[in-house]
């Protein structure tokens, strides 16, 4: 058994470490151990919730915590700082004068528990010391709830909450999730009690009022759903048992269909399901807790445009269960919600198992390869950038919509949880953590057993330029290579590859070595932390070297020097209007020189 952490100090810990926008657009991803090559769990997340969304890492050390005392609730603004201050005993959180960050206030408080597991956490909680671990994508719903203790102060008075006064977000459900849960399956019966009891709250009234999660252990994964409840006291919530040959994936919207409470090894949720569903009129699509189309009843359906969620689906399914998608799964569809053109989990065939980088390369998709690949056309460029960035005054002048890949430019971050079964839960449950986009960026390891991160991954925001930062430093990649993208993407991946590859190799180094009989939790921590800082050097450096190479236009490399110029269709393209520039000199409009000067001349 895993000793407690929660003796770490702050000086050692330094030693080891060498020192209000919601998170929308997220996309999510989970495998069940038979779907994968070595009997690994997955679950996976990207969070895309654009400039202001705080992409720290930061680890949560193991605590006792004395009888009768309780645990504060806080909002949760996902924008940085996520949370502000000394109570939960986290020098990363600790208020920044400088920053003029104050003490955060908890809108309420609930009963703690004896003991706390140690965990990281991002926006939410990601991966605890037994290997539950857990991604978060927001969706529309067809209730919303505000939270409403910071202004009443209500929700820390009462228990059950009073009507109107929601305590948690999913961020602190998450969290909460992490802190007390052995099991993927307690994580969601813990998260669903609470949030029934105290009430639920979205982002926002209707791109972020609903959310899931997927939640995995080492032996099994579970997709969750919530929204509030009409009342705002409470919530409603369904969670279905991923197949073990199965994955599934979640873009934004509601995917689980026929629910049957009654068949508890594949299903849990709240018992007021069919009320409020017949309350919203919908009580024919959940007519009973034994038979209720969680989708159909409590989705609101696609958010931003059509195909902005299906699309989505579609292209994971297409990579993670080719067979299945060949087979069943269409790129175009009526409605997402009514008509039910993908299913909440597909099989894996035996012969197409799913490796990490599998999940890696998912997460790095812009539709290459298909009638929707987004490095194609004139949007793209003469050098195909997948990316398109939103907002701004044209796009108010000028409707339309973009395509929405998976991989998206205005992510703050993402991971991968793996959780192993025939490994001690220190190292065989890894966070793989990539901050900013994942198409210019290295997914790099962190046990369950470490004792934190390195400092460059656990500081950075967008709002301020700190080269020190993990953050920075992939964000300047993806800059850089966003004005040479075909070119330049090529070394991206040549290096994120090899970095990758080291990490593996590093990991299977202490599966090999860790015994459980004599732990070195220190050394554990100093090597992925050494090799964290490592990537985070590298990375710089292939920013330098693409800052050369690709400089003015020209590949300034010894191989190849010379002007890289335009692609030929790119030119002949009427809106580019190169061949009905300025003319050139010579034979087309001058076939001899003007009469003038060949007086002057004597010609």
């Amino acid at each position: 058994m895993m000793p407690s952490r929660r003796t770490l100090t702050a000086p050692l810990l330094l030693a080891l470490l060498h020192e209000p926008a919601p998170a929308l657009g997220c996309t999510t991803l989970i495998a069940g151990a038979k779907a994968t090559r070595d009997g690994s769990v997955f679950a996976s997340h990207t969070n895309d919730g654009g400039a202001t969304t705080d992409p720290r890492l930061v680890a949560v050390p193991a605590a006792d915590h004395a009888a009768g005392a309780t645990r504060p609730v806080f909002f949760s603004p996902e924008s940085y700082p996520r949370y502000s201050g000394k109570a939960r005993g986290i020098p990363a959180y600790y208020p920044d004068g400088a920053l003029n960050q104050t003490e955060m206030r908890p809108l309420g408080s609930i009963p703690q528990a004896a003991h706390t597991y140690a965990y990281f956490e991002q926006t939410y909680g990601a991966l605890n010391e037994n290997q539950v671990g857990i991604g978060e994508s927001t969706c529309s719903a067809i209730s919303w709830s505000k939270h409403g203790g910071a202004v009443t102060n209500r929700c820390a008075e009462n228990d059950p909450a009073p009507a109107g006064c929601s305590l948690f977000s999913v961020d602190q459900l998450s969290q909460v999730c992490m802190e007390r849960s052995k099991t993927a399956r307690q994580c969601v019966e813990t998260m669903g009690a609470l949030a029934e009891k105290r009430g639920f709250y979205g982002a926002d009234g209707f791109e972020g009022s609903g959310e899931s999660l997927m939640v995995i252990d080492k032996h099994e994964g579970w997709i969750f759903h919530v929204l509030s409840d009409p009342t705002g006291a409470s919530a409603i919530w369904g969670a279905q048992r991923v197949a073990d040959n199965h994955v599934g994936v979640v873009a934004n919207a509601f995917t689980i269909r026929a629910m049957n409470l009654s068949d508890t090894a594949q299903f849990l949720g709240s018992a007021g399901m069919p009320a409020a569903a017949k309350l919203a009129g919908l009580g024919h699509v959940c007519p009973s807790a034994s038979s209720c189309d969680f989708t159909r009843a409590f989705s609101d359906g696609e958010y931003a445009h059509k195909f902005y969620s299906g699309r989505r689906m579609w292209g994971a399914y297409r990579l993670l269960a080719p067979a299945f998608a060949s087979a069943n799964l269409s790129p175009a569809y009526g409605d997402l919600k009514e008509d039910a053109p993908y299913p909440a989990t597909a099989p894996v065939a035996p012969e197409a198992l799913l490796s990490l980088e599998d999940m890696f390369s998912v997460h790095r998709h812009y539709y290459q390869g298909t009638p929707y690949d987004l490095s194609k056309g004139m949007a793209a460029g003469p050098y195909g950038t997948p990316n398109r960035f939103g907002g701004g005054a044209g796009e108010q002048a000028v409707p339309g919509n973009w395509e929405r890949p998976i991989s998206l430019f205005r992510t703050s971050d993402s991971h991968v949880v793996q959780a192993r079964a025939h490994l001690p839960d220190a190292v065989g449950g890894t966070l793989w953590f990539a901050p900013h986009c994942p198409q210019t960026s290295v997914f790099m390891p962190v046990p369950a057993g470490a004792l934190g991160v390195s400092a460059a991954y656990s500081r950075g925001h967008q709002g301020a330029l700190d080269k020190s930062t993990a953050f920075w430093a992939h964000r300047a990649v993806a800059q850089l290579v966003d004005n040479k993208f075909k070119l330049a993407h090529v070394d991206v991946v040549q290096t994120y590859a090899a970095l990758e590859k080291a990490s593996r190799q590093l990991q299977a180094e202490w599966d090999r070595k860790w015994d459980e009989a004599l732990p070195e939790y220190g050394l554990l921590t100093q090597d992925f932390v050494a090799n964290a800082d490592g990537v985070l050097s590298s990375w710089w450096s292939l920013f330098d070297a693409l800052l050369f190479k690709y400089a003015d236009g020209w590949d300034n490399s010894p191989a190849l020097g010379g002007a890289i110029g335009y692609p030929a269709w790119w030119l002949r393209s009427k809106e580019v209007n190169f061949t009905g520039g300025p003319p050139p000199i010579g034979a087309t409009y001058y076939p001899r020189p003007p009469p003038r000067l060949a007086q002057a001349s004597g010609l």
